[in-house]
């Protein structure tokens, strides 16, 4: 089936986590790491900040022994594309700096703008180049519409206060339903969750509905046990 945006559409009836399925869990993982690999060995290194975002690209083990130019070329285009990429998959937004690999040749930085602009025309989100710096960086804008994946997904570390991230109790929960998901219809009835007590605020008090809906959709007795962390987590103790 295909909708009026052209997008193909299909019903999946099957019994298995379609997030298993479709490996969309270790992809969702991918977009909280700050090494994003690419083709030959080379990378990219990914460090969004309050400020702005700084991307930057390494050859890694793509050494190019034999034409050192045309690997720089290969892996700066690639990097544009994997970047460019990245950023919309993250959401990233407000300035940002991509520090290619050093480039003397202008034609080959031209073919990095123009990678670039192929890409924006994929992004509903308006991204502005402005240009390359005097250190060869090159500067971009993109329109803040919401908070990137990473500001909505997790929260600044207690214990480095601030300078690392933590998964925030919503999406630990998001990712435990998931995972409880995989029972439905299968030989058990009975499940025991040890979960930290931000995530079991989310399904008890006001929001009980939520645990009595999982139970109901999964045909699953749930039990929640405090564990004792101060992280959001949980852990699956007991199914029978």
């Amino acid at each position: 089936e295909r909708n009026e945006s052209g997008w193909d559409i299909q019903y999946e009836r099957g019994k298995e986590n379609i997030f298993s399925k479709w490996d969309i869990e270790h992809q969702l993982e991918k977009l909280f790491k700050r090494v994003v690999w690419l083709d030959h060995g080379s990378f990219i290194v990914i460090e969004e900040g309050e400020a702005m975002t700084t991307i930057d690209v390494n050859t890694g083990k793509n050494t190019g022994k034999y034409n050192k130019a045309q690997t720089i070329r290969e892996t700066n285009l690639l990097a544009a594309k994997e970047a460019m990429r990245q950023i919309k998959l993250r959401n990233i937004s407000g300035m940002i700096l991509i520090d290619f690999i050093n480039n003397p040749v202008p034609e080959d930085k031209h073919q990095v703008i123009k990678v670039i602009e192929q890409c924006i025309q994929q992004d509903a989100t308006t991204v502005k180049i402005i240009g390359y710096t005097e250190l060869g960086i090159l500067q971009l804008t993109r329109k803040v519409s919401s908070p990137s994946l990473l500001q909505s997904s997790t929260l600044p570390c207690p214990t480095c206060h601030g300078t690392g991230r933590v998964e925030s109790a919503e999406a630990t929960a998001f990712r435990m339903e998931r995972e409880v998901y995989q029972y439905r219809n299968g030989d058990y009835t009975y499940v025991e969750i040890a979960v930290s007590k931000d995530v079991l605020a989310l399904f008890t008090g006001e929001n009980s509905f939520y645990k009595e809906k999982l139970e109901a959709d999964t045909g699953l007795e749930i039990k929640f046990i405090i564990a004792d962390n101060k992280y959001a987590n949980y852990h699956i103790s007991k199914l029978s």
